[in-house]
């Protein structure tokens, strides 16, 4: 499974931004309907009040779950992302593209319930969480 990070620069201003969201909820349904797609959200940032972060009014960060990079190269051919790239390039300025794999160092993550504790694969270490294989 991929993680793809898609960091897409809009021109400066609000409605370059939202221009670019609205052209993305007209094909969310059907990337979600792809062969090989698990998963495709367009993320911005949120005001958390924090001092340690970082922020990009004018950018969009899609974070898509493909099987394979072929399913994610047929995904950038298809007819709807060839539409939506035609909608929005007015309105981007750049993107960039991450492509990652889950890396081999074990993680730990703690159980949001027991429901989900039981069916968690892995072993539980001696602070309650769960290293993930």
């Amino acid at each position: 499974m991929l993680t793809v990070i898609a960091e897409i620069r809009t021109r400066p201003g609000q409605h370059h931004r939202q221009a670019v969201l609205d052209e993305f909820a007209k094909i969310i349904p059907t990337v979600l309907e792809e062969a090989g797609c698990h998963g495709y959200a367009p993320m911005v940032d949120t005001a958390a009040g924090v001092s340690f972060q970082t922020t990009a009014p004018d950018s969009i960060v899609m974070v898509e779950l493909w099987e394979t990079v072929a399913h994610l190269e047929a995904h950038l051919q298809t007819p709807h992302m060839k539409a939506w790239s035609e909608a929005v390039k007015g309105d981007v300025l750049e993107t960039h593209i991450r492509i990652l794999e889950r890396s081999r160092v074990p993680t730990l993550t703690h159980p949001t319930s027991k429901e989900e504790e039981n069916r968690r694969p892995g072993k539980r270490s001696a602070t309650g969480l769960f290293l993930s294989p």
